[in-house]
Protein backbone atom coordinates (compact mmCIF):
# COMPACT_ATOMS: atom_id res chain seq x y z
CA UNK A 1 0.00 0.00 0.00
CA UNK A 2 2.51 2.35 0.94
CA UNK A 3 4.78 1.49 -2.31
CA UNK A 4 1.61 1.90 -4.44
CA UNK A 5 1.26 5.88 -2.72
CA UNK A 6 4.40 6.54 -3.05
CA UNK A 7 4.72 6.35 -6.75
CA UNK A 8 5.71 9.67 -8.51
CA UNK A 9 2.73 10.06 -10.12
CA UNK A 10 1.06 9.72 -6.78
CA UNK A 11 3.36 11.86 -4.64
CA UNK A 12 1.33 15.26 -4.34
CA UNK A 13 4.22 18.73 -4.91
CA UNK A 14 1.99 21.38 -3.41
CA UNK A 15 -1.17 19.42 -1.16
CA UNK A 16 0.52 17.07 0.95
CA UNK A 17 -2.82 17.38 3.23
CA UNK A 18 -3.91 14.24 -0.08
CA UNK A 19 -1.78 11.95 1.55
CA UNK A 20 -2.54 9.33 3.60
CA UNK A 21 -1.94 9.79 7.32
CA UNK A 22 0.75 6.88 7.20
CA UNK A 23 2.46 7.71 4.10
CA UNK A 24 3.06 11.34 5.66
CA UNK A 25 4.04 9.83 8.56
CA UNK A 26 6.71 7.92 6.79
CA UNK A 27 7.75 10.91 4.44
CA UNK A 28 7.99 13.41 7.06
CA UNK A 29 12.14 13.16 7.50
CA UNK A 30 12.89 17.21 7.43
CA UNK A 31 12.97 19.39 9.95
CA UNK A 32 12.04 17.03 12.44
CA UNK A 33 13.93 18.78 15.53
CA UNK A 34 11.62 21.84 14.94
CA UNK A 35 8.88 19.46 15.17
CA UNK A 36 9.89 18.41 18.13
CA UNK A 37 10.64 21.66 19.49
CA UNK A 38 6.68 22.97 18.72
CA UNK A 39 5.03 19.89 20.47
CA UNK A 40 7.37 20.03 23.65
CA UNK A 41 6.57 24.47 23.76
CA UNK A 42 2.58 23.19 22.86
CA UNK A 43 2.69 20.18 25.52
CA UNK A 44 4.60 22.16 28.53
CA UNK A 45 2.70 25.32 27.93
CA UNK A 46 0.38 26.62 30.81
CA UNK A 47 -2.98 26.31 29.49
CA UNK A 48 -4.15 28.88 31.75
CA UNK A 49 -2.01 31.82 30.66
CA UNK A 50 -1.17 33.39 27.20
CA UNK A 51 -0.52 30.48 24.63
CA UNK A 52 2.50 30.39 22.94
CA UNK A 53 1.41 31.21 19.24
CA UNK A 54 4.09 30.37 16.21
CA UNK A 55 5.31 31.58 13.05
CA UNK A 56 6.87 29.17 10.86
CA UNK A 57 8.87 31.02 8.45
CA UNK A 58 10.37 29.34 4.91
CA UNK A 59 10.62 30.02 1.07
CA UNK A 60 7.93 28.14 -0.86
CA UNK A 61 8.87 24.68 -1.02
CA UNK A 62 10.34 24.48 2.57
CA UNK A 63 7.73 22.23 3.70
CA UNK A 64 5.63 24.76 5.72
CA UNK A 65 2.39 23.06 5.02
CA UNK A 66 4.03 19.38 5.83
CA UNK A 67 4.57 20.35 8.89
CA UNK A 68 1.08 22.11 10.21
CA UNK A 69 -0.11 18.86 8.95
CA UNK A 70 2.13 16.63 11.03
CA UNK A 71 1.43 18.63 13.78
CA UNK A 72 -2.24 18.09 13.21
CA UNK A 73 -1.46 14.00 13.44
CA UNK A 74 0.00 14.37 16.51
CA UNK A 75 -2.80 16.15 17.68
CA UNK A 76 -4.79 13.25 16.41
CA UNK A 77 -3.48 10.32 16.91
CA UNK A 78 -2.80 9.74 20.73
CA UNK A 79 0.97 11.94 20.85
CA UNK A 80 2.19 13.78 23.56
CA UNK A 81 -0.84 16.69 22.28
CA UNK A 82 -3.78 14.16 21.96
CA UNK A 83 -4.72 15.16 25.18
CA UNK A 84 -6.33 18.62 26.11
CA UNK A 85 -5.26 19.80 22.50
CA UNK A 86 -7.79 20.21 19.70
CA UNK A 87 -6.25 21.26 15.75
CA UNK A 88 -8.70 22.91 13.74
CA UNK A 89 -6.85 22.94 10.20
CA UNK A 90 -7.53 25.74 7.98
CA UNK A 91 -7.80 25.19 4.21
CA UNK A 92 -4.23 26.71 2.40
CA UNK A 93 -5.92 28.78 0.60
CA UNK A 94 -8.28 31.76 2.18
CA UNK A 95 -8.98 34.05 -0.34
CA UNK A 96 -12.86 34.66 1.01
CA UNK A 97 -11.59 35.92 4.55
CA UNK A 98 -11.54 39.23 4.61
CA UNK A 99 -12.55 39.88 8.43
CA UNK A 100 -12.10 38.80 11.90
CA UNK A 101 -15.26 37.59 11.86
CA UNK A 102 -15.22 35.67 8.82
CA UNK A 103 -11.71 33.71 9.91
CA UNK A 104 -13.99 32.50 12.84
CA UNK A 105 -16.58 31.28 10.93
CA UNK A 106 -14.13 29.12 8.86
CA UNK A 107 -12.49 27.39 11.86
CA UNK A 108 -16.34 27.05 13.28
CA UNK A 109 -17.49 25.03 10.16
CA UNK A 110 -13.66 22.74 10.09
CA UNK A 111 -14.52 22.70 13.97
CA UNK A 112 -17.46 21.44 13.38
CA UNK A 113 -16.88 19.11 10.32
CA UNK A 114 -13.79 17.21 12.10
CA UNK A 115 -16.50 16.21 15.06
CA UNK A 116 -17.92 12.91 15.39
CA UNK A 117 -21.90 13.68 14.52
CA UNK A 118 -22.67 12.86 18.14
CA UNK A 119 -20.92 15.80 19.34
CA UNK A 120 -22.01 18.46 16.57
CA UNK A 121 -24.86 19.33 18.08
CA UNK A 122 -23.60 20.32 21.15
CA UNK A 123 -21.40 23.44 19.10
CA UNK A 124 -23.63 26.42 18.89
CA UNK A 125 -22.73 27.78 15.10
CA UNK A 126 -25.24 30.83 15.05
CA UNK A 127 -24.19 34.04 16.39
CA UNK A 128 -20.49 35.06 17.12
CA UNK A 129 -18.39 32.10 15.89
CA UNK A 130 -15.48 33.12 18.24
CA UNK A 131 -17.85 33.00 21.66
CA UNK A 132 -18.74 29.44 20.24
CA UNK A 133 -15.69 28.09 19.32
CA UNK A 134 -14.76 29.31 23.01
CA UNK A 135 -17.97 27.37 24.23
CA UNK A 136 -16.79 24.43 22.96
CA UNK A 137 -12.98 24.31 24.34
CA UNK A 138 -14.64 25.41 27.51
CA UNK A 139 -16.95 22.83 27.73
CA UNK A 140 -14.26 20.18 26.30
CA UNK A 141 -11.32 21.40 28.43
CA UNK A 142 -9.14 21.52 25.37
CA UNK A 143 -7.05 24.37 23.68
CA UNK A 144 -7.82 25.01 20.03
CA UNK A 145 -4.73 25.03 17.94
CA UNK A 146 -5.28 27.14 14.86
CA UNK A 147 -3.19 25.88 11.96
CA UNK A 148 -3.40 28.37 9.77
CA UNK A 149 -0.80 28.18 5.97
CA UNK A 150 0.18 31.44 4.67
CA UNK A 151 -0.76 33.77 7.69
CA UNK A 152 0.94 36.57 6.33
CA UNK A 153 -1.88 37.23 3.24
CA UNK A 154 -4.76 36.47 5.97
CA UNK A 155 -3.23 39.36 8.20
CA UNK A 156 -2.67 41.77 5.19
CA UNK A 157 -6.64 41.82 3.68
CA UNK A 158 -7.60 42.28 7.59
CA UNK A 159 -9.12 46.19 8.04
CA UNK A 160 -6.78 47.63 9.83
CA UNK A 161 -9.41 48.56 12.36
CA UNK A 162 -9.81 44.69 13.15
CA UNK A 163 -6.41 44.43 13.84
CA UNK A 164 -6.65 44.53 17.28
CA UNK A 165 -9.88 42.77 17.33
CA UNK A 166 -8.05 39.68 16.61
CA UNK A 167 -4.58 40.55 18.99
CA UNK A 168 -7.31 40.70 21.76
CA UNK A 169 -8.55 37.00 20.46
CA UNK A 170 -4.88 35.64 20.43
CA UNK A 171 -4.58 36.90 24.14
CA UNK A 172 -6.94 34.20 25.21
CA UNK A 173 -5.94 31.15 26.72
CA UNK A 174 -7.85 28.82 24.75
CA UNK A 175 -6.78 29.46 21.49
CA UNK A 176 -3.18 29.19 20.28
CA UNK A 177 -2.46 29.79 16.14
CA UNK A 178 0.44 28.07 14.37
CA UNK A 179 0.78 30.05 11.43
CA UNK A 180 3.14 29.91 8.24
CA UNK A 181 4.54 32.58 6.36
CA UNK A 182 7.47 32.84 3.10
CA UNK A 183 8.28 36.10 5.01
CA UNK A 184 8.05 36.99 9.03
CA UNK A 185 5.17 39.33 9.39
CA UNK A 186 5.46 42.68 8.86
CA UNK A 187 4.23 44.45 11.50
CA UNK A 188 6.38 41.57 14.54
CA UNK A 189 8.79 43.81 14.17
CA UNK A 190 7.19 47.44 14.22
CA UNK A 191 6.53 48.18 17.99
CA UNK A 192 2.98 49.68 18.65
CA UNK A 193 1.52 47.37 15.77
CA UNK A 194 -1.65 45.06 16.47
CA UNK A 195 0.98 42.42 15.69
CA UNK A 196 4.06 43.28 17.31
CA UNK A 197 5.69 40.25 18.75
CA UNK A 198 3.03 38.21 19.38
CA UNK A 199 4.58 35.22 17.75
CA UNK A 200 7.56 33.11 18.28
CA UNK A 201 9.26 32.79 14.83
CA UNK A 202 10.72 29.54 13.59
CA UNK A 203 12.70 29.43 10.25
CA UNK A 204 12.67 26.60 7.88
CA UNK A 205 16.49 26.18 7.14
CA UNK A 206 17.61 24.42 3.91
CA UNK A 207 18.13 20.54 4.31
CA UNK A 208 21.62 19.29 5.02
CA UNK A 209 22.67 16.67 2.76
CA UNK A 210 22.09 13.89 5.28
CA UNK A 211 18.74 14.58 5.96
CA UNK A 212 18.12 15.53 2.24
CA UNK A 213 19.44 12.11 0.89
CA UNK A 214 17.46 10.06 3.52
CA UNK A 215 14.19 11.80 2.34
CA UNK A 216 14.93 10.76 -1.17
CA UNK A 217 15.59 7.84 -0.19
CA UNK A 218 11.99 7.07 1.55
CA UNK A 219 10.60 8.44 -1.83
CA UNK A 220 12.80 6.15 -3.52
CA UNK A 221 11.62 2.72 -2.67
CA UNK A 222 10.91 0.50 -5.25
CA UNK A 223 13.81 2.28 -7.02
CA UNK A 224 16.21 1.66 -3.95
CA UNK A 225 13.92 -0.75 -1.91
CA UNK A 226 16.75 -0.34 0.86
CA UNK A 227 16.14 3.73 0.83
CA UNK A 228 20.32 3.51 -0.19
CA UNK A 229 21.26 5.78 -2.95
CA UNK A 230 23.98 4.42 -4.72
CA UNK A 231 27.42 6.31 -4.96
CA UNK A 232 26.69 7.68 -8.59
CA UNK A 233 22.95 9.11 -7.94
CA UNK A 234 23.86 10.43 -4.62
CA UNK A 235 26.64 12.60 -6.21
CA UNK A 236 24.00 14.21 -8.57
CA UNK A 237 22.17 14.66 -5.54
CA UNK A 238 24.29 16.10 -4.02
CA UNK A 239 25.15 19.17 -6.84
CA UNK A 240 21.67 19.84 -7.35
CA UNK A 241 21.10 20.64 -3.77
CA UNK A 242 24.60 22.71 -3.62
CA UNK A 243 23.20 24.61 -6.59
CA UNK A 244 19.01 24.54 -4.94
CA UNK A 245 19.18 24.41 -1.19
CA UNK A 246 17.70 21.11 -0.11
CA UNK A 247 14.41 22.28 -0.07
CA UNK A 248 11.39 19.43 0.36
CA UNK A 249 9.47 20.53 -2.80
CA UNK A 250 12.72 19.99 -5.07
CA UNK A 251 13.13 16.67 -3.59
CA UNK A 252 9.80 15.55 -4.72
CA UNK A 253 10.39 16.80 -7.97
CA UNK A 254 13.86 15.06 -8.40
CA UNK A 255 11.98 12.16 -7.45
CA UNK A 256 9.80 12.45 -10.29
CA UNK A 257 12.63 13.64 -12.32
CA UNK A 258 14.74 10.37 -11.58
CA UNK A 259 12.20 7.48 -11.81
CA UNK A 260 13.50 4.54 -13.29
CA UNK A 261 16.09 5.93 -14.69
CA UNK A 262 19.42 6.18 -13.49
CA UNK A 263 21.30 7.68 -16.42
CA UNK A 264 20.28 10.70 -16.83
CA UNK A 265 22.92 13.53 -16.65
CA UNK A 266 23.16 15.88 -13.73
CA UNK A 267 22.22 18.66 -16.25
CA UNK A 268 19.60 16.79 -17.50
CA UNK A 269 18.04 16.16 -14.13
CA UNK A 270 18.41 20.07 -12.74
CA UNK A 271 17.17 21.09 -16.32
CA UNK A 272 13.72 18.86 -15.99
CA UNK A 273 13.00 20.37 -12.30
CA UNK A 274 13.42 24.03 -13.58
CA UNK A 275 11.03 23.37 -16.62
CA UNK A 276 8.45 22.49 -13.77
CA UNK A 277 9.23 25.74 -11.56
CA UNK A 278 8.57 28.11 -14.93
CA UNK A 279 5.39 28.81 -14.48
CA UNK A 280 6.05 30.33 -11.00
CA UNK A 281 8.99 31.27 -11.69
CA UNK A 282 7.39 33.35 -14.80
CA UNK A 283 5.06 34.73 -12.79
CA UNK A 284 7.13 36.25 -9.95
CA UNK A 285 9.31 38.14 -12.44
CA UNK A 286 6.75 39.37 -14.77
CA UNK A 287 5.34 41.01 -12.04
CA UNK A 288 8.36 43.05 -11.09
CA UNK A 289 8.91 46.54 -12.81
CA UNK A 290 10.83 46.22 -16.19
CA UNK A 291 13.93 48.02 -14.36
CA UNK A 292 13.70 45.59 -11.58
CA UNK A 293 13.61 42.58 -14.00
CA UNK A 294 16.66 44.08 -16.14
CA UNK A 295 18.71 44.12 -12.15
CA UNK A 296 17.78 41.01 -11.48
CA UNK A 297 18.46 39.49 -14.91
CA UNK A 298 22.11 40.85 -14.51
CA UNK A 299 22.85 39.92 -11.44
CA UNK A 300 21.60 35.79 -12.24
CA UNK A 301 23.96 35.83 -15.21
CA UNK A 302 26.59 36.87 -13.67
CA UNK A 303 26.28 34.02 -11.11
CA UNK A 304 29.16 35.46 -8.62
CA UNK A 305 28.19 38.28 -6.57
CA UNK A 306 27.95 41.72 -8.29
CA UNK A 307 28.43 45.14 -6.96
CA UNK A 308 26.14 48.51 -7.99
CA UNK A 309 28.86 49.34 -9.84
CA UNK A 310 28.84 46.29 -12.06
CA UNK A 311 25.20 46.16 -12.33
CA UNK A 312 25.56 50.12 -13.93
CA UNK A 313 28.19 48.51 -16.10
CA UNK A 314 26.61 45.84 -17.71
CA UNK A 315 23.01 47.12 -17.91
CA UNK A 316 23.76 50.88 -18.25
CA UNK A 317 21.57 51.97 -15.47
CA UNK A 318 23.14 54.79 -13.25
CA UNK A 319 25.46 53.46 -10.52
CA UNK A 320 23.24 55.10 -7.92
CA UNK A 321 20.32 53.76 -9.54
CA UNK A 322 21.59 50.45 -9.92
CA UNK A 323 22.12 50.20 -5.79
CA UNK A 324 18.59 51.51 -5.18
CA UNK A 325 16.74 49.04 -7.79
CA UNK A 326 19.06 46.34 -5.42
CA UNK A 327 18.03 47.65 -2.56
CA UNK A 328 14.02 47.19 -3.59
CA UNK A 329 15.08 43.61 -4.56
CA UNK A 330 16.81 43.08 -1.12
CA UNK A 331 13.24 44.15 0.54
CA UNK A 332 11.27 42.23 -2.10
CA UNK A 333 13.23 38.86 -0.65
CA UNK A 334 14.63 38.80 -4.28
CA UNK A 335 18.40 39.67 -3.46
CA UNK A 336 20.46 39.08 -0.31
CA UNK A 337 23.18 41.40 0.15
CA UNK A 338 27.06 39.76 0.53
CA UNK A 339 29.61 40.94 2.55
CA UNK A 340 32.99 40.87 0.21
CA UNK A 341 35.91 40.56 2.57
CA UNK A 342 36.05 41.04 6.42
CA UNK A 343 36.78 44.78 7.10
CA UNK A 344 36.57 45.56 3.17
CA UNK A 345 32.95 47.93 3.85
CA UNK A 346 31.96 46.47 0.25
CA UNK A 347 28.74 44.97 -0.07
CA UNK A 348 27.85 42.55 -3.24
CA UNK A 349 24.47 41.44 -4.20
CA UNK A 350 23.20 38.06 -5.88
CA UNK A 351 19.76 36.29 -6.74
CA UNK A 352 18.38 35.23 -3.08
CA UNK A 353 16.38 31.66 -4.25
CA UNK A 354 19.90 30.05 -6.01
CA UNK A 355 17.48 27.51 -7.85
CA UNK A 356 15.83 31.23 -9.36
CA UNK A 357 19.40 32.05 -10.52
CA UNK A 358 20.04 29.02 -12.13
CA UNK A 359 16.50 29.27 -13.77
CA UNK A 360 17.36 32.57 -15.14
CA UNK A 361 20.76 31.34 -16.60
CA UNK A 362 19.56 28.31 -18.63
CA UNK A 363 16.51 30.43 -19.84
CA UNK A 364 19.23 32.61 -21.65
CA UNK A 365 21.11 29.86 -22.87
CA UNK A 366 24.69 30.33 -24.63
CA UNK A 367 28.03 30.75 -22.48
CA UNK A 368 26.19 30.81 -19.04
CA UNK A 369 24.41 28.16 -19.74
CA UNK A 370 27.25 25.77 -20.51
CA UNK A 371 29.06 27.30 -17.81
CA UNK A 372 26.64 26.65 -14.96
CA UNK A 373 26.61 23.04 -16.71
CA UNK A 374 30.16 22.21 -16.61
CA UNK A 375 30.30 23.72 -12.58
CA UNK A 376 26.92 20.45 -12.40
CA UNK A 377 29.51 18.28 -13.92
CA UNK A 378 32.63 19.29 -11.89
CA UNK A 379 30.62 19.22 -8.66
CA UNK A 380 29.46 15.94 -9.42
CA UNK A 381 32.70 14.40 -10.21
CA UNK A 382 33.80 16.46 -6.57
CA UNK A 383 31.34 15.11 -4.79
CA UNK A 384 31.63 11.51 -6.00
CA UNK A 385 35.42 11.15 -5.36
CA UNK A 386 34.87 12.98 -2.23
CA UNK A 387 37.66 15.38 -3.60
CA UNK A 388 39.87 12.26 -4.97
CA UNK A 389 40.62 14.39 -8.29
CA UNK A 390 44.13 14.99 -9.94
CA UNK A 391 44.77 18.75 -8.10
CA UNK A 392 46.41 20.04 -11.39
CA UNK A 393 42.92 19.10 -13.31
CA UNK A 394 40.96 20.33 -10.12
CA UNK A 395 42.80 23.77 -10.38
CA UNK A 396 42.10 24.09 -14.13
CA UNK A 397 37.93 23.31 -13.88
CA UNK A 398 37.72 25.97 -10.88
CA UNK A 399 40.06 28.47 -12.65
CA UNK A 400 37.30 28.28 -15.50
CA UNK A 401 34.09 28.90 -13.27
CA UNK A 402 35.71 31.75 -11.15
CA UNK A 403 35.04 35.61 -12.11
CA UNK A 404 38.21 36.52 -13.07
CA UNK A 405 42.15 35.28 -12.80
CA UNK A 406 43.01 36.20 -9.09
CA UNK A 407 39.16 37.04 -7.99
CA UNK A 408 39.39 36.13 -4.12
CA UNK A 409 36.67 33.82 -2.82
CA UNK A 410 34.99 36.54 -1.40
CA UNK A 411 33.85 37.17 -4.80
CA UNK A 412 32.69 33.87 -5.87
CA UNK A 413 29.17 32.03 -6.05
CA UNK A 414 28.10 30.73 -3.06
CA UNK A 415 28.11 27.28 -4.62
CA UNK A 416 31.58 27.71 -5.85
CA UNK A 417 32.77 28.22 -2.47
CA UNK A 418 30.79 25.33 -1.19
CA UNK A 419 32.44 23.27 -3.80
CA UNK A 420 35.82 24.06 -2.28
CA UNK A 421 34.93 23.12 0.83
CA UNK A 422 33.49 20.06 -0.36
CA UNK A 423 36.50 18.79 -2.58
CA UNK A 424 38.88 18.22 0.56
CA UNK A 425 40.98 19.41 2.96
CA UNK A 426 44.30 19.28 0.37
CA UNK A 427 42.42 20.42 -2.50
CA UNK A 428 41.53 23.62 -1.32
CA UNK A 429 44.93 24.10 0.93
CA UNK A 430 47.09 24.08 -2.57
CA UNK A 431 44.71 26.66 -4.55
CA UNK A 432 45.76 30.12 -4.57
CA UNK A 433 44.96 32.44 -1.77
Amino acid sequence: MRRRLLRPERTPLYNPQLLPEEALIHLFTAHVPLFERLIDDLGRADRQHVPPHKLIVGPPGSGKTMMLQRLRIAMTRGGELADGHHPIAFPEELYGVSSVADLGEVALRRLVGALPRRQRRQVITDGDPWAALTGFAQASDQRLVLLIDHLDRVLDRLPQSEEWTLRELLQRSHLVVVGTSTTPIASDVDFGKAFYDPFQLHELRHLNDRVALSLLGKLLRGVAPDGALDPSLAAKVRSILLLSGGQVRTLMLLRRAIGDRRRWTVSDLVETILDHYTPRYRAQIERLPAQWQRVLAALAWGWHPLRPADIAEVTGIGARQAASLLGRLVREDLVRKVPQGPGSGRTGYQVADRFLNAWLVMRRGGEQRQRLRRFLELAEEVLLTEGALEIPRLKRALDRLKPSVGAPPDRWAPELVKLLESAGSAATSSLPR
